[in-house]
């Protein structure tokens, strides 16, 4: 069906022009069909399926970019790799966007600090969630007992800015942004940084996304062995 794939991905662009937001992340088809790269993911409802990649307007929900991951491709087990393989596939999914001043926002399966810098090129901002494992992030901006609830941790590095926030004891969550540049917080929201308040407000348009597909299910029950 790839035809009809190429088909279907080459209209959704046509057909409407998002707004300033846009969200990338990931979906999964469920199906226990057979097929090659079906993929088992534990954290999904369906948790067997084909998934999918999708760039999303981030206030509609409307898709407007899409790729299929056929699974790990030979010569691709260093983790150097794997991360030029996410930040590539990023790149692709925005390229009819770029130059045109708009924020991606990511979970921290797809956030680098060198996807950010180099959307910055082609004036693309980033913001998203960032594992505290990656090399870049200070160990300052980890969890720890001493740190109170509701404080921030901010570093600054040229047009990137890093943010720690501690919601409860003993837990902190990290962003990464390119779009803010300064240690606004909203006190009246549980002090919380605007990088995050950003965050919230945009990292659900793939999900929303899948809501609707799943009010106009396709699927039927059937009793045929396959």
């Amino acid at each position: 069906i790839r035809e009809l794939w190429t088909m279907f991905l080459t209209r959704l662009p046509l057909c409407y022009t998002p707004g300033g937001s846009l969200t990338i992340d990931e979906q999964l088809v469920p199906t226990r069909g057979r097929c090659s790269f079906r993929q088992y993911m534990p954290s999904k409802p369906g948790k067997y399926g084909l998934k999918l990649f999708w760039c999303c307007d981030s206030k509609t929900a409307y898709p407007l970019a899409g790729e299929v991951y056929l699974g790990r491709q030979p010569n691709t087990t260093a983790s150097n790799v794997n991360d030029n393989r996410i930040n590539n596939l990023v790149k692709r999914l925005v390229q009819p966007w770029n130059n045109t001043g708009r924020t991606i926002t990511t979970d921290n399966y797809f956030t680098d600090i060198k996807l950010a810098e180099d959307l910055l090129g082609v004036q693309t901002t980033l913001v998203g969630t960032i594992r505290p494992t990656r090399r870049e992030v200070p160990r300052e901006l980890y969890a720890n007992r001493w740190r109170s609830e509701q404080s921030s941790i901010f570093c600054f590095d040229r047009q990137l800015t890093l943010v720690s926030y501690v919601p409860k004891k003993r837990r902190a969550v990290i962003l990464l942004s390119s779009m803010h540049h300064d240690k606004a917080v909203d006190n009246d929201r549980q002090k919380k940084p605007e990088i995050i308040l950003y965050y919230n407000d945009t990292k659900g348009g793939v999900d929303r996304m899948n809501q609707m597909l799943a009010t106009y299910s396709c699927r039927r029950k059937t009793k045929r062995w396959p």
